[in-house]
């Protein structure tokens, strides 16, 4: 019967700032309020000398502890304490982070009287863990499963520690998906009720807005000029918009496929980071997954061992924000057996060349 849930499966988006759920609920998107009566909580977690305080509880006190009130702990998550832009937050932040075992950020904070320390993932768990609780609140159940979201950059190491987050607060994190994926789901849902959704997310052909900062005019109209002023999707709260399209990818993976959800088949996200492996003596790289590679994805390459009878290889996978290097290279021999070679950068146009003969190299 449509409108009716198999089971309960939320969507959250874990803010930076500001932390939302939602749940796919007699065939449309609810974002549950929380026991104050907001639509979003604060990501925040505080302690003191008797109790600690989540969401809007910690907010309500942290001018008065703002040492012990933990907050932009997302910014922390699956990072290096040596990392630059580490370095840079603590300097903001008016409570302490140290250097824990293995390079990884600490957050230290004093709790009944005793200093402890929490990593990042441990605060994002207790901010989850009040998302399930709003939601359980509302739904009058145990909720297990969700999807979290995360932003497009975020790498394999913040995406790992951010689902061992949702783990630690007691939840089934069936995918993680990407903070713009979400939101292109929402205003799809929104727009053309009952769209297929068995295409590549970048066939949502509009500017969506998503986040507190795009109600600023000025951004608005920076994004207008950037798209040739076409209008800007509106129809949603863009506070919202990535916990609605996280909910709604949660009840598809839940198998509550009626409704307007009837022809939401498959949702194909992207690898934001290009992945490769550094091998060789002369330290090449070689790249496996292009950034923007529709995922889930296997790749497979054929190395060779560089010595006679090696039987270990030792090689580093790298991932990397930027576009995989392609270049144009051309090779030339002259009437006097002269060999020039020059190579130009695809995407910056930069060209370099080099003449080889028997005297001298010349670039």
């Amino acid at each position: 019967m449509a409108g009716i849930e198999k089971s309960h499966a939320i969507g959250i988006d874990l803010g930076t700032t500001y932390s939302c759920v939602a749940v796919w609920h007699y065939d449309h998107i609810e974002i549950i309020v929380n026991d104050q009566g907001n639509r979003t909580t604060p990501s925040l977690v505080a302690f003191s000398d008797t109790e600690s305080f989540i969401g809007d509880a910690a907010f309500n006190q942290i001018i008065r502890n703002p040492a012990n009130s933990i907050f932009h702990a997302k910014r922390l998550i699956g990072r290096r304490f040596s990392d630059e832009t580490v370095q840079i937050d603590l300097k903001l932040w008016p409570f302490k982070v140290i250097e824990g075992p293995g390079d990884k950020p600490m957050i230290v904070v004093t709790h009944e009287g005793k200093e402890k320390q929490f990593a990042a993932e441990e605060v994002s768990s207790m901010v989850l863990g009040k998302m399930l609780e709003i939601a359980e609140a509302f739904l009058g159940s145990t909720v297990k499963n969700a999807v979290v979201t995360v932003p497009a950059y975020f790498n394999d190491s913040q995406r790992q520690a951010t689902k061992n987050a949702g783990a630690t607060a007691g939840l089934n994190v069936m995918r993680i998906i990407n903070e713009p994926t979400a939101a292109a789901i929402a205003y799809g849902l929104d727009r053309k009720a009952g769209w297929d959704a068995n295409m590549d997310v970048s066939s949502v052909h509009d500017v969506v807005l998503s986040g507190g900062s795009s109600r600023i005019p000025k951004v608005q109209q920076l994004l207008q000029n950037v798209f040739k002023g076409k209008e800007l999707c509106k129809g949603i709260n863009p506070d919202e918009a990535v916990a609605y399209g996280a909910a709604v990818q949660a009840a598809v993976l839940s198998g509550n496929q009626n409704g307007k959800l009837q022809n939401f088949n498959t949702l194909l996200d992207i690898t934001p980071l290009s992945l490769g492996v550094l091998t060789g003596q002369d330290s090449t790289m070689r790249f496996l997954v292009p950034r923007n590679t529709r995922i889930p994805v296997v790749k497979n390459k054929n190395l060779t061992t560089m010595y006679d009878n090696q039987n270990v290889v030792r090689f580093a996978i790298y991932e990397a924000p930027a576009k995989v290097p392609q270049f144009n290279t051309c090779f030339s021999i002259d009437a006097n057996g002269i060999l020039s070679v020059s190579a130009q950068d695809v995407f910056t146009g930069q060209k370099k060349g080099i003449t080889i003969n028997s005297e001298r190299r010349s670039c």
